[in-house]
């Protein structure tokens, strides 16, 4: 183990490492978090089109709230996070996205899951911009956003991919709860 001066403390670079390891690993769970509650209700359209009576115009919403709500939460996120600090917003947020994800699925009428996507949406957006701060952060700044945006990459795939699975293990009830909870996990 080498041992470097920094400043008027001894620190060591294994610890330096292990804590990057592990901030980075939150991270990308983060990103996972956030993006799987962008995708997972895709496999279930025509399911919750047939369960709300709905057209697919009205299921549209479901996005449509959800990145109106991205949209309007970037800026305050930033705000936010230059204020409070990104971990501080990012743990917020994920609050937001996770308990948006739960109770979309509590009541199965149309507005109600549009308010929680939209809620969703809220969280989301702040969470994308502390987590991206979050990630610059260190002498790995550069692997750490591009961890984090890989990372989204993967968790929308999850949401796409693994909510059929988490359908027939669940019903669409619990792969939605599922998600919402990975998101407070």
């Amino acid at each position: 183990m080498s041992v470097a001066f920094t400043g008027t403390r001894l620190q060591s670079r294994s610890t330096d490492l292990l804590g990057t390891t592990v901030r980075l690993s939150i991270l990308a769970l983060a990103a996972l978090a956030i993006s799987a509650n962008f995708t997972d209700y895709g496999p279930l359209i025509l399911l919750l089109q047939r369960e709300l009576h709905v057209t697919s115009g009205a299921t549209g919403l479901l996005s449509t709230l959800l990145y109106i709500g991205i949209g309007l939460s970037y800026l305050p996120g930033g705000w936010l996070a230059d204020r409070y600090g990104s971990r501080r917003v990012l743990f917020g947020s994920l609050l937001l996205v996770g308990t948006g994800g739960c109770l979309l699925p509590v009541f199965p009428t149309l507005v109600w899951m549009v308010l929680c996507r939209l809620v969703i949406g809220l969280g989301a957006g702040a969470a994308i911009v502390a987590a991206s701060q979050a990630a610059r952060w260190g002498k790995y700044g550069a692997f750490g956003q591009g961890l984090f945006g890989g990372a989204m990459q993967v968790g929308a795939g999850l949401g796409l991919f693994a909510t059929p699975t988490l359908q027939g293990l669940f019903g669409w009830r619990g792969a939605l709860t599922f998600w919402g909870a990975f998101g407070l996990g």
